[in-house]
Order: structure tokens, then C-alpha cells, then sequence
């Protein structure tokens, strides 16, 4: 794939994750409170780290049920419920994605202070397959846990990202550079002198 094509996927990537959620607006009114909301990609269709195998059905299945849900920091201490939970979730692009509601200011601070940078879910199952892996059937999520550094992920592709803040001060340098070569490159292609 040419670099360029590969730019316009990433940002088509971007734009297509949270298709589902309402207006930020929505949440706001509906917590009503001080805290902060961000946007994460809680688990995708993989096989972990700690050797479970998530599938596309199973977590299509699941996916809801992390909603309303508490959250915790490393798996360890629990967050204040309900001024700090899972707000809403749904399945999209291989993955459970999640908003979240944190009012807790320790937490917050960690965050911003870049020691939060994945998630990863707690959760129960009814029945699984064993053999090489385990592969949970009848998934409910029970809760999401913030990784602090230093904790790493069952699964290496969740994130978390501030919802309030806008696209170019949630991008890093790279990713600005490479956003900004994108739209340059679209606007050429439609024929607007840049």
C-alpha cells in the first residue's frame, strides 16, 4: 500500500470510530456533572496477552453490557461509582469502544500527565473453549480498569483519548504532520490549487 493510501485510511480510521455515539452535548445533560469524558477502544477481536481469544461474535454480543459499568486504576482501586463509570458502549471496527466519565481528579491529573494510556476490561463469561487459548463464550463486561505506566494491556491496541479536546490537539507531532499531508493531498486531487 503507497504511504499516501495508507494516510487516507488512518484518517478515514479516525473519522469512522464513534459513528455511533450522540453529540457530546448529550452526555454532558445526562451526567450533568464536573467531570471529564474520553473516548476509548476498550478491547478488539485478538488473542491477548494473558492468552484469551475475543471474537467478533462474542464481543458484538458483549459490547452493551459495558456500559453503566465502574471503573477502577491497574485492577486494583476502584474509582468513586457512579461519578466515574462507563458511560455508553458499542461494537465498531473490530472493537468495543467505550465513553467514559471520570469526575475523580487524581485520576484526571494522571491522565493529562501522560501515565494513562490504555485500558483494559474487566470481565465474567459463562463457558469457554480450552486448548491452545481460552475462548470465553456468553461475555458480560463488569468493569474497565485505567492502566497506569508500567501496567501493560492484555490487549496492546486499546486506548484512551480525551473526548473534549479537539482532533489536532489530540494528534501527536507525527500524527498532525501526517493528517495535515493528507488534506493537502485530497485538496490537490479535487483540484484546489494548495
Amino acid at each position: 500500500m503507497n504511504p499516501l493510501r495508507r494516510l487516507r485510511f488512518r484518517i478515514a480510521s479516525l473519522a469512522e470510530s464513534f459513528r455511533w455515539t450522540p453529540p457530546i452535548q448529550f452526555y454532558k445533560a445526562t451526567e450533568g456533572g464536573p467531570g471529564k469524558f474520553y473516548k476509548v477502544h476498550a478491547i478488539h477481536v485478538i488473542t491477548t496477552g494473558n492468552r484469551n481469544q475475543y471474537t467478533e461474535e462474542e464481543l458484538k454480543l458483549a459490547a452493551r453490557s459495558l456500559a453503566e459499568r465502574p471503573l477502577n486504576i491497574n485492577h486494583e482501586r476502584e474509582l468513586p461509582f457512579p461519578q466515574n463509570k462507563t458511560v455508553d458502549a458499542e461494537f465498531e471496527g473490530n472493537n468495543v469502544e467505550a465513553v467514559i466519565y471520570v469526575e475523580d481528579e487524581e485520576t484526571n491529573r494522571l491522565y493529562e500527565a501522560g501515565k494513562i494510556k490504555n485500558v483494559s476490561i474487566d470481565a465474567k463469561f459463562r463457558s469457554a473453549e480450552v486448548g491452545q487459548v481460552l475462548v470465553p463464550r456468553g461475555i458480560v463486561f463488569t468493569g474497565l480498569a485505567l492502566l497506569t505506566e508500567g501496567v501493560a494491556p492484555g490487549d496492546p491496541l486499546t486506548t484512551i483519548k480525551l473526548w473534549e479536546r479537539k482532533l489536532s490537539e489530540s494528534l501527536n507531532e507525527t500524527q498532525r504532520q501526517q493528517y495535515l499531508t493528507a488534506v493537502v493531498a485530497e485538496l490537490r486531487r479535487r483540484g484546489v490549487k494548495v
